[in-house]
């Protein structure tokens, strides 16, 4: 496995899977920035990646809102 970093930029994991490897990416998009073909592992990898970052972020929302209630007196609702 092979971490690549963009200088003053994102970094991107990479399985060494495959004799040649294509990474293209487009720095404009803040999410999905870079697309991979050539390697299944690194392409998964990066599915599972996008599909944590999602579900981390939503649940942070969830935390966030939670936190708003409890300083407005509200009770948690399990």
């Amino acid at each position: 496995m092979y971490q690549v970093v963009v200088e003053n930029g994102p970094a991107m994991l990479l399985v060494n899977d495959a004799d040649k490897i294509d990474v293209d990416i487009d720095l404009s998009r803040t999410d999905n920035y870079y697309t991979i073909s050539g390697s299944d592992g690194s392409r998964q990898l990066q599915e599972f990646i996008s599909a944590y970052d999602a579900k981390a972020a939503s649940i942070n929302q969830v935390f966030t809102e939670i936190d708003s209630l409890k300083q407005f007196g509200g009770t948690e609702v399990c």
